[in-house]
């Protein structure tokens, strides 16, 4: 993971206002929706009484260039919406690194995470000291969820 010491953290102010010199052609909106983004981690699962299944998870941080962030969207939202926080990268002052939100995924979108997902109701069920199954019901939602001691 990457420490802010190695790396100065940004604003996301900073990030969305960004200026875009006069003679880009850059525009028109980046659509991101079809971007594999690599998962990091299974960190909850909920489900209601219609059938839909999603599981909560961490997204492995990347790195991208600074321009596309003001223009990017993903699903049709701004693309900064899912930033959790972004570094500058050191070698390069175009580019940062991003580090995402913990998001809800509907199940069949994160069937290529077979071992996490198995690692998570591995942990569900065992109940270590480690780490306990949170369970909630929450408007007809069943939650799942790891908590940290």
């Amino acid at each position: 993971m990457l420490s802010s010491q190695q790396l100065g953290e940004i604003s996301l102010n900073e990030l969305v206002n960004i200026s875009i010199p006069e003679h880009s052609t850059r525009r028109q909106p980046i659509d991101f929706s079809e971007t594999s983004f690599d998962v990091v981690d299974i960190l909850g699962y909920r489900a209601d009484y219609n059938g839909l299944s999603e599981y909560k998870v961490r997204w492995k941080p990347v790195r991208m260039r600074k321009v596309d962030i003001p223009y990017g969207i993903i699903h049709g939202q701004p693309l900064w919406y899912d930033i959790a926080s972004a570094y500058q990268a050191q070698d390069n002052i175009d580019r940062v690194h991003v580090v995402w939100k913990d998001t809800w995924v509907q199940a069949e979108n994160v069937q290529d995470c077979g071992a996490m997902i198995h690692n998570f109701w591995i942990s569900m069920f065992m109940n270590t000291s480690e780490e306990r199954a949170m369970t909630s019901v929450v408007d007809g939602v069943l939650y799942l969820r790891k908590e940290d001691d």
